[in-house]
């Protein structure tokens, strides 16, 4: 269902932000992409532009969240 994809989606994109903002990033998220069974959302800080990608059914080798601003600290 479409709502459980939103749900999953908001719940990944708080993670993502907390575990950015632990990094000193303050993230500005850009828009949701939806398909059939899945979404997707990237976003980007605002001060140095590291990026961070969410998706809520990633392949068999992925990972739900990602991106440089989750392993660097802002400005590193």
């Amino acid at each position: 269902m479409a709502t459980d994809r939103i749900k999953a989606l908001r719940r990944l994109r708080r993670e993502a932000t907390e575990a950015c903002y632990f990094r000193g990033h303050l993230i500005n998220w850009g828009y949701s992409h939806f398909e059939s069974n899945r979404a997707q959302q990237c976003g980007e800080c605002v001060h140095c532009g590291k990026s961070v990608v969410i998706d809520t059914k990633p392949a068999p080798n992925g990972i739900d969240i990602g991106g440089n601003a989750l392993a660097l600290g802002c400005k590193d």
